[in-house]
């Protein structure tokens, strides 16, 4: 018999500093949904009942939402739920920034971050918060998952093979055993 993997996404904000033209939620600087703390706990606590595998905090950008978003991953960890954070990294704006956030994140029970780059986000995320974010978070033995989206496969494996020669504090073990890079149309 298939079993199915239940996966809680919650979308703690549409609000996103990036305004990609492709973005499937419509996110940009101007959207102002939330959802409230109080929402994400009891969804939380129902996926932790109804026996899902993971709580994923996705956006807009969720990390608009920091005290919050530390609270419901804390909530999830409580509940021995896995986490993980998808982001364009734009708060990494330096190795010390990207290494200051991530320990509060992994402090909270992030267990994963997923980084969305590509044609679209370097127009708003400069391709160096991402590099950051990635070293920081390979670093740190977190899984990493980068989600290169591109027009063409040929532009997003040049936007790919860019990224991986500028992480070059991190051995190749390291990339092997923690990153792997997606990508996506």
């Amino acid at each position: 018999m298939l079993k199915i993997e239940r996966e809680l996404v919650i979308m703690p904000t549409y609000k996103c500093p990036a305004s990609c033209s492709n973005c499937g939620t419509k996110s940009s600087p101007k959207r102002k949904e939330v959802i409230a703390l109080d929402m994400m706990k009891r969804y939380i606590e129902e996926a932790a009942t109804l026996g899902f595998r993971i709580v994923v905090f996705s956006g807009g950008e969720a990390t608009l939402r920091w005290r919050d978003l530390i609270r419901a991953i804390s909530i999830a960890k409580d509940h021995r739920l896995p986490t993980r954070l998808v982001t364009n990294g734009f708060w990494a704006k330096s190795p010390d920034c990207a290494g200051k956030k991530l320990g509060e994140l992994r402090a909270a029970g992030l267990d994963e971050i997923n980084i969305t780059t590509g044609q679209e986000h370097l127009r708003f995320v400069p391709m160096q918060s991402v590099v950051n974010l990635i070293g920081c978070a390979v670093s740190k033995s977190m899984d990493s998952v980068v989600n290169v989206e591109a027009t063409t496969k040929k532009e997003g494996e040049m936007i790919r093979d860019s990224l991986l020669r500028q992480i070059t504090h991190i051995d190749e073990w390291q990339k092997e055993q923690r990153l792997k890079v997606i990508l996506s149309p």
